[in-house]
């Protein structure tokens, strides 16, 4: 559900996916609530993570 939501993905789209592949009766209203409470959540952790002092942007060549 993560990851089709990081993808840009509607809760009805993620609700009709989920229906679709699964054959799983999920509202968008749930869709809702599971990414809103586990994207607060990884955003707390991320957030509260230890700085090790290593840079985690990615390096592009230029």
């Amino acid at each position: 559900m993560l990851s089709l939501s990081a993808e840009g993905l509607t809760h009805g789209e993620i609700s009709s996916h989920l229906a679709d592949v699964y054959g799983a009766e999920v509202s968008k209203q749930t869709v809702c609530t599971i990414t809103d409470y586990t994207s607060a959540g990884l955003r707390m952790v991320w957030r509260s993570r230890r700085n090790t002092g290593v840079d985690t942007e990615p390096c592009m060549p230029g």
